[in-house]
């Protein structure tokens, strides 16, 4: 700002977004910018085009809107602290009707750096310089600092995450390059990307076989779509990355090769909301063990005076007379039944 004879805490994020710090007066404006400065440079870059927005709640940081001529708004929030999804959602409206008359933002908290960027980054995401938080905050911080680091309070990285996020949920946007986002629904059967191509969601997604991509369209942002058609792009059921280039073009990344016949793309068997089994099943093929059925126990078979479980007597005598033969016949007979008896059937 030579010509000038000024030395400005100011950066432009964007041709029309410019980040700065507090036009200060008295002995603040020593070490801030000097309110009188920011004046002239302003109406000298861009006269009758330009509002300040200031992002201060301390009543010692407000002034009077006669000092940029009426060209002021506050969307006040506290140091160190978050706005509200609301406020962010007014200030990306109110900078984008300024931008459609051809108007700058030149935005400022008290160091211009982070409730100043958690707004800067919101009208990144909103106006479709970038594709999300992380990328908004990467974007501001090397525009706005030495060091890269603009957002860095915690609770004011996740705010810029959750505008981004409400966006996507409930306003969906024109971009001027390509919104890729993750479509994830069991009623469209595996939904892996859509990007928005000339005007047309277009989404595409795998099947379970492994064998094709397919794609949908949808002309009413998403409301209805049309039947999937097979495109001749092979895919093993594996992730798919969409974008649209700047010239317009599709740009896909995905696996270039098909499924061995057989696969499975569920070898647990497991489909999505289903729950696995505590204990798994039993082999597939194998019959169940059959029981084995054991004999009753032996009847008891005595002669007379004598157990079956006694040894037998000595056989008195030393002849063949009939009377020993017959004794010996008969208790031989008697063990083999009890032997027969005792043995397992079948």
């Amino acid at each position: 700002m030579g010509k000038l004879g000024i030395d400005l805490d100011l950066a432009y994020v964007t041709d029309d977004l410019i980040a700065m710090g507090y036009p200060a007066t008295g002995t603040e404006a020593i070490y801030r910018n000097p309110r009188k400065d920011v004046v002239k440079f302003l109406e000298h870059k861009h006269a009758d085009k330009y509002k300040v927005y200031n992002l201060c709640s301390e009543p010692n940081r407000k002034y009077e809107k006669s000092v940029f001529l009426n060209r002021t708004e506050e969307y006040p929030f506290d140091d160190h602290n978050v706005p509200t999804l609301q406020q962010m959602h007014d200030f990306c409206k109110d900078v984008a009707a300024l931008k459609e008359t051809g108007g700058v933002a030149a935005v400022h908290c008290k160091a211009g750096k982070g409730r100043t960027g958690v707004m800067i980054c919101a009208r990144l995401i909103h106006e479709g310089v970038v594709h999300d938080a992380k990328e908004a905050m990467d974007f501001y911080g090397k525009r706005r600092t030495h060091d890269g680091k603009g957002v860095t309070i915690p609770s004011q990285r996740r705010y810029v995450g959750y505008f981004a996020q409400m966006l996507n949920e409930v306003e969906p946007r024109q971009r001027p390059q390509l919104e890729s986002s993750w479509c994830r629904d069991d009623l469209g059967r595996f939904w892996d990307r859509a990007a928005v191509h000339r005007d047309v969601l277009v989404a595409f997604f795998s099947d379970w076989h492994g064998s094709n991509i397919y794609r949908s369209r949808s002309l009413d942002e998403g409301r209805t779509w049309s039947e999937p058609e097979r495109t001749p792009l092979p895919n093993p059921n594996t992730p798919i990355a969409a974008t649209v280039l700047a010239s317009g073009n599709i740009a896909m990344v995905f696996n270039n090769r098909r499924a061995k016949p057989g696969h499975n793309p569920f070898p647990t068997g497991r489909r999505l909301g289903q729950k696995l089994p505590c204990t798994p099943p039993p082999p597939p093929h194998s019959p169940p063990p059959r029981p084995v059925k054991l004999a009753p126990p032996p009847k008891a078979l005595e002669t007379p005076g004598q157990s079956l479980s006694s040894p037998p007597p000595p056989p008195t005598g030393s002849g063949s007379g009939s009377g020993s033969g017959a004794a010996s016949t008969t208790t031989t007979k008697a063990a083999t039944t009890a032997t027969t008896a005792m043995r397992p059937s079948g």
